[in-house]
């Protein structure tokens, strides 16, 4: 459950744990976009794994762009991941060991191109104390048939007791069509 303050997004107090949380828009438009957002993370170290969906086609199938700040990725991890017919794989193309810190904000952008079959899909993140970082990853033709054509962006948490604690944040979200 999100809720708002302002142009801030961020998880409602009492939201149930060990679940991954998404909220999405249809935008009317799957390809040719660019879905951004400042993603303030958690301040408990250790403790976030937030992001950004596209291509959200229903909850078993969407692409994700993702930074995670965990036991299991202390430095930062910024990757590209998806659901397809309800399997979760995390880690399609990965950068480990870019920077981030708990409680610090970066921006997150995730690029759809035009044309899925032959261009890939681009999660960039930047931000004070990093080098700009970006993994990019070419869809297969399984992903395309499952959300290629999926016109939902939105917000993405995992929310477990060795991921994100829910005290992630969202601002300034939007979605840009165009090159």
């Amino acid at each position: 459950m999100f809720e708002t303050e302002g142009s801030r997004a961020l998880m409602a107090p009492g939201s149930d744990k060990n679940f991954i949380w998404l909220a999405t828009i249809d935008t009317g438009r799957a390809t040719g976009i660019t879905v951004s957002a400042n993603i303030g993370l958690s301040p408990t170290p250790m403790r976030a794994n937030v992001g950004l969906v596209g291509l959200f086609a229903d909850r078993m199938n969407h692409l994700v762009c993702k930074v995670e700040v965990s036991e299991g990725h202390p430095e930062g991890l910024l990757a590209i991941g998806e659901e397809r017919q309800g399997l979760t794989t995390s880690l399609l193309a990965e950068r480990d060991d870019v920077g981030f810190v708990s409680g610090k904000t970066y921006h997150l952008r995730l690029h759809v191109p035009s044309s899925l079959a032959d261009s890939p899909v681009t999660c960039r993140a930047s931000g004070r104390g990093i080098r700009p970082a970006k993994v990019t990853y070419l869809l297969t033709a399984a992903s395309i048939a499952a959300y290629g054509s999926g016109t939902g962006q939105g917000l993405r948490i995992k929310i477990f007791d060795d991921e994100d604690d829910g005290k992630s944040s969202w601002d300034d979200f939007e979605v840009v069509p165009g090159a």
